[in-house]
């Protein structure tokens, strides 16, 4: 237990701001690039899904850059 009023009290407090401050900021990034990731494909014309740009392997019936049929 932490007495109230003490320095080491007054000092945990300050900390803890400073934690808080930063775990909100990185939550705020984690949130924001899963904003993005879901936003993305409606501001794209004609993408309706970020998986378009990988290989579905053992589907022959696409044409990619990277898989020549």
């Amino acid at each position: 237990m932490v007495k109230p009023g003490s320095r080491f009290a007054a000092n945990l407090m300050r900390k803890l701001r400073e934690v808080k401050k930063r775990a909100i900021f990185f939550w705020m990034v984690i949130i924001g690039n899963g904003v993005v990731y879901f936003i993305k494909p409606c501001l794209m014309s004609g993408r309706h899904l970020m998986e378009d740009y990988f290989i579905i392997y053992g589907n022959n019936s696409f044409s990619s850059f990277f898989y020549a049929s």
